[in-house]
């Protein structure tokens, strides 16, 4: 039944064969022939029961007798969707996550941490006993719940279900861990406090986590007990956005009660084809006036009434009346090519019964009229559209207009900025209605650099902060967006007990999205500036745009640095900051090069007895490698500080040189008999060596006194030359890799090895 529901669960058919085989190898004795023929028998009626369990519970497999192709291709597509190079939207959610992911989600919201930590530590245990030599009787459920908790975390979408063949098993290493504390006590009776010890330890984990899960068990479930946040949004939308037409009630228990009524589209209101709504009333209660979210008069008639009359069936008689209520305005769009509001209000409120029929007519004596709802923005056709059908209410059957959708989805380019400027331009309220976008798409912001930009503006999340759980926490009045639209309302349900309430919008996606997710509503404000979104948006550099695929995003290096990033490293200084021309070594460059000759060769010193500790078997012990290997150790010390945050600074350098000196003079203490006899039977070696490296060094100064233009193509120089800029700009960076020689915000990949 649980391969029938899910595939990946087939493992399970190894555990009745691996049972068997573990159950009767630890006795240590040879099957007989009826051990053999229960064994065989069992394990065919196991398999039969699992191919009819599957047969029953999985139809759609099977064709007839045989196994249905278009079944097989569906699985092998799923099986493709779940590959890291599957450009599928909900794929974006995987990117750059790390195998632990599946582990996290598991043991925080899957078992609960008190369960999954006391889980984890069983499992642990257990491995160590096993290691100890009790493996024989923990192998099959200790391997089991590794290999397959291994080969589901590693996966590249790691989903905190697909675990569940492990959950019963996670459980039994918990409730082992307490008996084991608990046997340990008896196994210490008469040493004076370990018995009470273990077995204090084994009582109170025990009741403490199994009250804590029973807590999380129960706030978990609450949240079926409440309206599901996208229907408890949807009941606010057609109570608060404004539709066409607006019944407006007051309740017995003295609370509003609005009842939108749909609009035919287009429809003209004119002298001679006033507008009739049938309606069936939601709520017993007052009806004390009707909105009218925007009227529009085309024909530009200047002033002239709009009557409203309520009555109790079509085309009524005077009698049938039950109010009329009037409003005369210019009703010409200004601002707002849909017109202003209108409210008529009735002299006095008439009582409404739920279930009764009323009609509603709206008549002029002047031009054309046109009645619109408010426009709702939708992010994508991936997701829900809100608002949901739901209390009788259609919310695109007449009530809000529905065609404004962002395609968060689509590429990032001038087409999407023009649409994201046209629909905010156009829209009154963004519906966010789970986190599957803002989620995904800022996981890969090379890709979706406008999006990014645009989620973060819309919340008003600061630059400091991770978008992701700026949404996660966000309330309204908590952050000031940019963009002129006001988050007004959000939709949560979380997992509560009592005073617990437990926000798990930061449990993977899968978790919350089907049954629970966050809903945000954002309004436009009366102060939506058309020019500041368009040069906020319009900022985002369009020109980098790189379409990566998920699975791409996690071996992903952009060349150019953040600003931070080019921040830190043009603070090292400019060269004239790093060098006094004026220094003595600067202004008499043969007082630097002896200087330069006598600084390696102290390194040389420094090193050479690390050297002759790991090289003992040359017949030198390494003492022409001494200087090579001084200088290796000084600057792999700088390149790890600068690489780890560490500025690279003449101090960085200077206490770089003092480890290596410090640890050399530690080694030559050590070896302080053999190196004395070593120098006093081989110093014309060493002074030859020397020589010899002296006469090579001064070989090379005068060929490069030689040949100083050093950036001349025909002398071999251009490499050189851009060898010597970037090694100048290196000294230059406080942070490692160097930055371009350049300063153009980007890496050094001209010579990458520098």
């Amino acid at each position: 039944m649980a391969v029938a529901s899910k595939l990946n669960a087939y493992p399970l058919a190894l555990l009745l064969p691996l049972a068997f085989f573990i159950r009767y190898w630890k006795r240590g004795q040879p099957l007989n022939g009826s051990q053999r023929t229960l064994i065989l028998v069992s394990l065919l009626v196991g398999g039969l029961l699992a191919i009819l369990s599957f047969r029953v519970f999985q139809p759609y497999a099977f064709d007839g007798q045989g196994i249905n192709q278009l079944w097989l291709d569906k699985v092998r597509e799923q099986r493709l969707q779940a590959t890291p190079d599957n450009d599928i939207p909900w794929n974006l959610q995987w990117a750059r996550r790390t195998h632990l992911y599946s582990f996290e989600n598991l043991t925080t919201w899957g078992l609960g941490l008190p369960l999954g930590i006391l889980a984890w530590i069983g499992f642990l245990w257990m491995g160590w006993r096993m290691l100890k030599g009790e493996w024989r009787q923990h192998l099959l459920l200790w391997f089991w719940t590794a290999l397959y908790f291994g080969w589901q975390s590693l996966q590249y979408n790691p989903t905190m279900r697909y675990q569940l063949p492990i959950y019963p098993f996670l459980a039994l290493m918990a409730a082992w861990l307490l008996i084991y504390l608990w046997d340990k006590g008896k196994q210490t009776a008469g040493r004076k406090f370990l018995p009470v010890v273990y077995r204090l330890s084994s009582v109170i984990a025990g009741f403490t986590i199994l009250v804590l899960t029973v807590v999380w068990a129960f706030a978990f479930a609450s949240i079926y007990t409440r309206d599901e946040p996208r229907i408890a949004a949807s009941k606010w939308i057609y109570q608060n956005v404004p539709a066409p037409v607006n019944l407006l009630y007051q309740l017995p228990d003295g609370s509003a009660y609005r009842q939108p009524l749909p609009y035919s589209a287009g429809y003209q209101i004119q002298v001679e084809s006033p507008y009739q709504s049938v309606f069936i009333a939601r709520q017993d209660g007052a009806l004390t006036s009707v909105l009218l979210a925007h009227v529009a008069d085309s024909s530009a008639s200047g002033l002239q009434p709009l009557t409203l009359r309520l009555a109790t069936g079509p085309d009524p008689l005077p009698e049938q009346i039950l109010a009329t209520a009037s409003v005369t305005a210019d009703f010409a769009p200004a601002g707002d090519p849909r017109g202003e509001p209108a409210t008529l209000t009735f002299d006095q409120s008439i009582s409404i019964l739920n279930g009764q029929t009323y009609y509603l007519i709206l008549e002029t004596t002047g031009g054309a009229l046109t009645l619109s709802g408010s426009a709702v923005v939708n992010e994508t056709d991936y997701d829900w559209s809100l608002p949901f059908r739901t209390d009788g209410y259609d919310g695109f059957g007449g009530l809000f207009r529905g065609d404004l959708n962002l395609q968060i989805y689509w590429d990032d380019n001038a087409d999407k900025l023009a649409r994201f400027l046209s629909i905010l331009n156009e829209g009154d309220y963004i519906l966010i209605p789970t986190n599957h976008q803002y989620a995904q798409t800022t996981r890969i912001p090379e890709r979706y650099p406008l999006t990014t930009a645009y989620y973060r503006a819309l919340l008003g999340c600061p630059e400091d902060k991770d978008i992701i759980w700026c949404y996660r926490v966000a309330e309204p009045g908590m952050f000031e967006g940019q963009l002129g639209f006001d988050l007004v309302a959000t939709f949560t349900d979380y997992p509560t007990l009592g005073p617990l309430v437990i926000n798990d919008q930061a449990a993977e996606e899968a978790f919350t999205f089907y049954d629970h997710p966050k809903v945000f509503i954002f309004q436009k404000s009366a102060d939506y500036d058309p020019a500041q979104a368009a040069a906020l948006l319009g900022a985002v550099d369009l020109s980098n745009v790189v379409h990566l695929l998920p699975g791409q995003a996690d071996d992903y290096k952009d060349l150019m640095l953040s600003e931070e990033q080019a921040a830190i490293q043009q603070a090292g200084g400019t060269w004239s900051d790093l060098f006094d021309r004026d220094a003595l070594l600067n202004k008499y460059p043969g007082l630097g090069l002896v200087v330069w000759y006598i600084l390696i060769l102290l390194v040389g010193l420094f090193a050479f007895p690390l050297v002759r500790a790991a090289l003992p078997g040359l017949a030198d012990n390494g003492y022409p490698l001494a200087r090579i290997a001084g200088l290796l150790m000084w600057a792999w010390l700088v390149w790890l500080a600068g690489s780890n945050g560490i500025p690279f600074s003449q101090t960085t350098i200077g206490v770089a040189l003092g480890v290596v000196a410090l640890v050399g003079a530690w080694q030559a203490w050590r070896q302080r008999d053999a190196l004395k006899e070593e120098w006093g039977r081989r110093w014309k070696l060493y002074l030859f060596l020397e020589l010899l490296f002296l006469a090579f060094f001064l070989l090379d100064l005068f060929i490069r006194i030689g040949n100083p233009d050093l950036w001349h193509p025909s002398k071999g120089g251009e490499r050189r030359h851009a060898g010597q800029t970037a090694r100048h700009r290196a000294l230059d960076c406080l942070q490692l890799h160097p930055a371009d020689p350049f300063c153009h915000h980007g890496y050094s990949h001209f010579l990458r090895g520098l």
